[in-house]
């Protein structure tokens, strides 16, 4: 299965600089065998927003996209801190 990415760039620039994370490493995050996708419903958003956690060089991150036909749009990346390690391993 080819999964298709892609991102605004100055935002991905920014969380390089922030966060030491590439968007083009979200091929490796929803490409993890054992990858755990929950629909953001935290808030009414326009779209549809996903959250994949799974893991990318040993370090368990979440990406935050949404579909557009069939790419995942990145918008955000952020390193799992320990306390939410469960989002990955079904925890708790």
């Amino acid at each position: 299965m080819i999964i298709k990415v892609d991102y605004d760039p100055g935002k991905m620039l920014q969380t390089m600089r922030k966060r030491g994370l590439s968007f083009k490493m979200a091929v490796m995050v929803l490409g993890d065998p054992n990858v755990r996708i929950t629909l953001d419903d935290r808030k009414d958003y326009s779209e549809e927003r996903w959250r994949a956690y799974g893991l990318c060089f040993g370090a368990i991150v979440c990406v935050c996209f949404t579909m557009r036909g069939d790419v995942h749009w990145v918008f955000s990346m952020h390193r799992i801190h320990e306390k939410k390690r469960s989002k990955y391993y079904g925890e708790g």
